[in-house]
C-alpha cells in the first residue's frame, strides 16, 4: 500500500474544513496510509488558541506520526547545507524520503530534492 507524508501546509487546511482538502485526504486515505512529520505537529500547534487537545488528538486519529530519527536528522542537516531552506521543511523532507512516502504539498519549490517523490496538489 502507498504511503503518504502529508504538509503542514495541507493539513492546515484540512483541520480548518476547507473541502478541497477533506476530499483530498479522503481519496488518499483509500489510495494508501497517511502520515504527517511531527515537525508538523509543532507547526500545528504553534497557530492553535483554542480547543488544543482536541485539535491535536483529532490529527493523530487521522495521520501516523512520523518521529524524527537520527537518520531524518542527519539527511535534514544536509539538505538544509545543500538548499539552504527552512529547517522544518528540510526535517519533513528527509522523514518522507527514509519512510519512502510521497509528499503531499503545495509548496512544491520548498522542496527540490531529486530522491523525494512529490503529489503537488496546487
Amino acid at each position: 500500500m502507498k504511503k503518504f507524508l502529508v504538509d503542514s501546509d495541507v493539513v492546515i487546511w484540512f483541520l480548518r474544513g476547507r473541502d478541497k482538502e477533506i476530499k483530498l485526504i479522503k481519496q488518499l486515505a483509500f489510495q494508501g496510509d497517511l502520515f504527517i512529520s511531527v515537525i508538523t505537529i509543532t507547526e500545528v500547534r504553534t497557530g492553535l488558541s483554542k480547543d488544543v487537545g482536541g485539535v491535536i488528538t483529532k490529527l493523530k486519529e487521522i495521520f501516523k506520526p512520523q518521529p524524527v530519527e537520527e537518520i531524518i536528522a542527519e539527511m535534514a542537516g544536509k539538505y538544509k547545507q545543500r538548499y539552504n531552506l527552512e529547517i522544518a521543511d528540510m526535517l519533513i523532507a528527509a522523514s518522507a524520503v527514509v519512510s519512502n512516502s510521497t509528499l503531499v504539498t503545495y509548496n512544491k519549490k520548498h522542496f527540490p530534492m531529486k530522491e523525494l517523490e512529490i503529489l503537488n496538489v496546487s
